[in-house]
């Protein structure tokens, strides 16, 4: 893993790595996959809990996906505040 994937590019190579080995079901995975097999599936999986949350990996760093728009909210509403 040198750089970050995509979530759907993790999701195609996994199950091209999947189907090379003959295993239909995620569930075999850890009774007839490989080594790698298993690495791969436990950074998917990682990676699709983190999206769940709202998390994007941008440039290796892990970031909010609503960061940048509560920022600009909360720079508006004081804006607004010392206007009055």
């Amino acid at each position: 893993m040198n750089k970050p994937q995509s979530l759907i590019d993790m999701e195609e190579d996994f199950n091209q790595a999947m189907a090379d080995e003959g295993i239909t079901l995620e569930a075999d995975i850890y009774k007839k996959g490989s080594e790698e097999l298993q690495m791969l599936y436990e950074q998917l999986e990682i990676k699709r809990a983190d999206f769940k949350k709202g998390w994007v990996i941008r440039g290796g760093r892990r970031m909010r996906r609503r960061t940048q728009r509560r920022k600009s909210i909360r720079r508006k509403s004081r804006h607004m505040r010392h206007r009055k």
